[in-house]
């Protein structure tokens, strides 16, 4: 049993069909459905470059043609900025979880999705969700995939004295993010511009 939607519950649920674990062995309890990104659409750099740099365009025009939030994400899914796992569950999050059009597919294989909110507490013989329970044992393995990798923090610089603070400076790209930081921190003898 997979808790938790966010790219962590998806890498779980990838780890484990890449490692063979049949998918109608997979429960994911899924609290909200998210938008995600198509990976190929965000890389910068190399092959992806041309294919990247036309997504902006897309996504600056899909806002501009919207009218409602509705319409703002209809149109990114309808021009593969973003993607969702089920096309008749309409997502309630967008967290920045990046994935492969290959990935989703593997995704669309587990079918024994829960979406009955939030774990509440596990039990001995049931998972309490907020809006219903079900059924687990002591035979079944419990990943939990619901802690916020991400939470919310007020800006900081970057560089104070001999600290380094760690933060995104690219939305949805925190290893590019970190590693641009070390670049600075080593391309420039001081703090001075």
């Amino acid at each position: 049993m997979v808790i938790g939607a966010g790219k962590t519950g998806i890498d779980a649920c990838l780890w484990l069909l890449r490692n063979d674990v049949a998918p109608e062995h997979i429960i994911w309890i899924m609290p909200r459905d998210a938008w995600m990104n198509d990976r190929a659409n965000i890389q910068f750099g190399g092959e992806f470059y041309e294919r990247s740099l036309r997504g902006r365009t897309l996504f600056f025009e899909a806002a501009a043609r919207s009218e409602t939030l509705e319409d703002l994400f209809l149109g990114l899914e309808d021009c593969g900025q973003l993607l969702r796992l089920d096309k008749d569950v309409w997502p309630t999050m967008y967290r920045c979880a990046t994935v492969t059009n290959a990935e989703l597919e593997q995704l669309r294989r587990v079918e024994n999705i829960v979406r009955l909110g939030r774990v509440s507490h596990l039990k001995e013989d049931a998972i309490v969700l907020a809006d219903g329970t079900i059924p687990t044992d002591a035979n079944s393995l419990h990943i939990d995939c619901t802690a916020d990798g991400l939470p919310p923090r007020p800006a900081k610089p970057i560089f104070e004295g001999e600290a380094i603070i760690l933060q995104t400076v690219r939305p949805c790209q925190q290893t590019f993010s970190a590693a641009l930081i070390g670049h600075v921190e080593v391309a420039f003898d001081d703090d001075e511009i």
